[in-house]
């Protein structure tokens, strides 16, 4: 059983939620810990997809240096969250910094681009082209 249950949550939910139990004080609206994405790889290119939603386009950074690719966001503290009286009525968006990185070998940087819409960041990474020549081989 115990098992199962460990198939269920991953080592960071665990510690997410004992990091909550053991700090119910702490504040909850921070942006989540990992970006979520998507990474395709085809013969020609490596396409990253991630969920940035409600970050400001000039609030990230993408950068591709020895192989990795890094995309980092952020997300100022909401001013608005009260009423007329100063009240907090519910607060359920989210704020901070988070960052992931990609090992991805043999781009081509130069030919990197990236676009954002709707909170979604898509980056396109060329591989190299390879030249395979062809060689012949004399036996001994």
């Amino acid at each position: 059983m115990s098992n199962n249950l460990m198939q269920r949550f991953s080592s960071d939910d665990i510690f997410d939620f004992m990091n909550q139990a053991m700090h119910p004080w702490s504040d909850q609206r921070l942006l989540p810990k990992s970006i979520k994405t998507d990474v395709i790889e085809k013969d020609d290119r490596f396409t990253v997809t991630a969920e940035l939603a409600g970050v400001n386009k000039d609030d990230i950074n993408i950068d591709y240096k020895n192989d990795q690719l890094l995309i980092s966001a952020k997300r100022d503290e909401f001013k608005d969250h009260t009423d007329h009286d100063g009240n907090i009525l519910q607060s359920e968006r989210t704020y901070g910094s988070v960052s992931r990185a990609y090992y991805l070998p043999g781009v081509d940087s130069s030919k990197i681009t990236a676009k954002f819409a709707n909170g979604e960041l898509r980056v396109e990474l060329p591989k190299q082209a390879t030249e395979q020549s062809s060689t012949n081989i004399k036996i001994d």
